[in-house]
């Protein structure tokens, strides 16, 4: 027994090592101990048959055809639990990998034993690997996960959540994430009991256990809008919320999409984040979160929120979110610029690294791109509800000397054609667009070569929008000629005309004056 623990210990840390056990015929030896008559014999082959499968896909495989499930079963109606416990945590390493291996071992029977482990009265180290064997099985596929909730794995995960041991409600979560990410037929069948004690987790005093209920609550509200408004029983969007604002980093990205998720489903869920101030976290996150997957979430997030109505477009505004959309947007630009001039990596590195540097670099830039594509659909998503002419007037201003950028064209033909509609509704909003010079800039750009550029300028002329456009024309030709008349009368008087009383050699007289006695010299 010395030598195979040994042994085990061994392949632990060296899949080289395990693999010569493999090819040396040691697994069967290993088996052959799960069928001995001691609970020492049974831990042994059992541990030693994990530091093998833990490995990878085809070294668990090649356990699985030593009949290593068939004797790993065994020991789990054995009358020591430590010997149960072993045999679990040896199953989950030949779950891991494979949907074929882990829906080997639920028609085995292992999957409904696992169950009773967890439902019934035993040990909490036993609960605990056995709530990993079921995560490991439920991930690989939905059909994997009904059959564990079929067993009516349901009601013992849901207590399990509120248990007072931090590591089995850690696990708990994590296993009905794993079931609810498949679809929705899953996500359905998690009881509302189940849902109630996740939301109740988000204010656990455990980190992990607020990120993996969180992350149960976003696959369960992602699917179906029924399943996002049953949030409304325990609380609406206020959890959310007050999760986002007690976490950061990857911690703070299940909170995020959640909330998002949440106010996608219905107007009057996103009127609820607007009412419980959940604007403000996405736009924090938005503008100082140091990861670009978490701020090109709350991007996603706020133009949704936006996206509704006039109303929620106006709260939007008002908070601001438009402004930091367009500084994320500048952020992005200039480091793009900083990355093009900063050059390549030093040619004395190793060429492993150079690579490995250079993926880096291209994934950021990929990740950036995404960020600036969300931030710029959000922007357009406000401009498509946004009733306050002057914020728009002033973006379009700001963005038009970009007009070439495909990103900014589509800004851009949003904003116009709000600014159309709002033209049409309110005729002061025509004099504000043409007195801030934007009419000129338009007016300018329609001689431009670009095909794209021109669609959209002609488009935003189209019909009453042109009416209108030369009814102010005409209008600001004749406040332009009155401020011609006013500078006329200016120049003819000789208060405004004459030098300085202390200037005694210049002449006082107007210039008029001066060339009529020039002419009669």
């Amino acid at each position: 027994m010395a030598a195979v623990l040994a042994l085990a210990r061994v392949m632990s840390h060296s899949e080289e090592t395990a693999e010569t056990a493999r090819h040396k015929g040691f697994l069967e030896i290993f088996v052959r101990l799960l069928n001995g008559s001691g609970s020492y014999e049974k831990k042994v082959g059992a541990f030693a048959l994990r530091s093998v499968a833990k490995h990878s896909a085809d070294l668990a495989q090649a356990v699985i055809d030593a009949k290593g499930v068939e004797g790993l079963s065994a020991c789990l109606a054995n009358d020591d639990s430590s010997v149960k416990e072993m045999a679990v945590s040896t199953l989950a390493q030949l779950a891991k990998y494979k949907a074929e291996q882990a829906q080997l071992l639920n028609q085995r029977g292992v999957t409904q034993q696992l169950i009773d482990f967890v439902s019934k009265q035993y040990e909490e180290s036993l609960k605990r690997e056995s709530l990993v064997t079921l995560t490991e099985i439920a991930k690989h596929s939905e059909s994997l996960g009904d059959s564990i909730l079929e067993k009516g794995a349901c009601t013992a995960l849901a207590r399990l959540v509120s248990s007072p041991s931090i590591h089995i409600r850690r696990q708990a979560c994590a296993c009905l994430a794993q079931i609810a990410r498949h679809g929705s037929t899953a996500a359905t069948r998690i009881s509302e009991e189940a849902l109630e004690k996740l939301v109740e987790a988000l204010g656990d005093s455990d980190k992990f256990v607020k990120r993996n209920a969180m992350t149960c609550v976003r696959e369960i509200i992602k699917h179906e809008e029924e399943e996002a408004n049953k949030l409304n029983k325990f609380g609406g969007p206020a959890p959310l919320i007050r999760y986002i604002n007690e976490t950061t980093g990857n911690m703070k990205l299940p909170g995020i999409v959640a909330l998002c998720h949440y106010a996608a489903a219905d107007q009057n869920n996103a009127k609820a984040v607007i009412d419980c101030n959940g604007i403000q976290p996405l736009k924090e996150a938005l503008l100082n979160d140091p990861l670009i997957f978490v701020q090109s979430a709350a991007a996603w997030g706020l133009g949704i929120i936006a996206g509704f109505s006039e109303e929620h477009a106006a709260a939007v505004v008002e908070a601001d979110v438009h402004e930091a959309l367009r500084t994320v947007v500048k952020r992005i630009e200039a480091e793009r610029r900083r990355d093009f001039a900063g050059g390549g990596v030093s040619g004395q590195q190793m060429e492993g690294s150079v690579t490995r540097k250079e993926e880096e670099k291209t994934a950021d830039a990929m990740a950036r791109e995404d960020l600036r594509k969300k931030v710029f659909e959000a922007l357009a998503r406000v401009m498509e509800k946004c009733n306050k002419h002057d914020t728009m007037i002033d973006i379009f201003l700001e963005e038009v000397d970009d007009i070439k950028n495909e990103s900014t064209q589509e800004l851009l033909k949003v904003i116009l054609q709000r600014l159309g509609t709002l033209v049409r509704e309110k005729g002061n909003c025509w004099k504000k667009f043409a007195m801030s010079g934007a009419l000129k800039k338009l007016q300018d750009l329609r001689t431009s070569e670009d095909t794209e550029v021109k669609h959209i300028i002609n488009t935003f002329f189209q019909g009453e929008v042109e009416t209108i456009a030369l009814q102010y024309k005409d209008e600001f030709l004749k406040l332009f000629r009155k401020k011609e008349d006013v500078l006329k009368k200016i120049n003819s008087c000789l208060l405004y005309t004459s030098p300085s009383p202390r200037d005694s050699c210049a002449s006082r007289m107007p210039s008029s004056a001066c060339k009529k006695k020039k002419k009669k010299k």
